[in-house]
């Protein structure tokens, strides 16, 4: 389990970063409009599902991987 969650950290961390950085940039740069906060918010909600599939699949892998180890 814990090496799960760390492949996951370490394949999830780099997008997470990038999209930090350019809200960072996009605020500091530009005005806030309501408009650019719903975006950055349906951003979030996006990697969010992302994410959260990306831990599903990997649940499953390691699910059958286990299976495979305990049928030999």
């Amino acid at each position: 389990m814990m090496i799960v969650n760390v492949v996951i950290m370490v394949s999830v961390a780099p997008n997470e970063v990038i999209i930090m950085m350019m809200m960072m940039m996009l605020t500091t740069t530009t005005p806030i409009t309501s408009s650019m906060i719903i975006k950055m918010e349906v951003m979030v909600l996006i990697e969010v599902k992302v994410v959260l599939t990306s831990v599903v699949v990997m649940m499953m892998q390691v699910m059958t991987l286990a299976d495979v180890v305990i049928a030999d």
